[in-house]
């Protein structure tokens, strides 16, 4: 038996761990069980992620060209977002 090879590793923040156990009670302790924590080699996977977690975000940003928006659109987005309602 090899000792001290990692075969747990935390989705979270990639730590990992010889034994199962720790590994779960890593998640438990640093992540409120938000992480998955899965074996490298035989691909198995704890179920103790909680509902409407996602392990994986990404994000993507749109620029939009000014001189594409109209300047009415504009006053009715400023006057929504300062709290005024748009002119009738």
């Amino acid at each position: 038996m090899i000792m001290g090879k990692a075969l747990y590793r935390c989705t979270n923040c990639e730590q990992t761990f010889s034994r199962k156990w720790n590994a779960e009670r890593h998640n438990t302790q640093k992540h409120d069980e938000m992480a998955i924590v899965y074996n490298k080699e035989s691909k198995w996977r704890s179920h103790t992620g909680k509902e409407g977690t996602a392990t994986f975000t990404t994000t993507t940003t749109t620029a939009v060209d000014p001189a594409a928006v109209s300047t009415s659109t504009l006053a009715q987005q400023n006057s929504i977002h300062n709290g005024n309602t748009a002119p009738k």
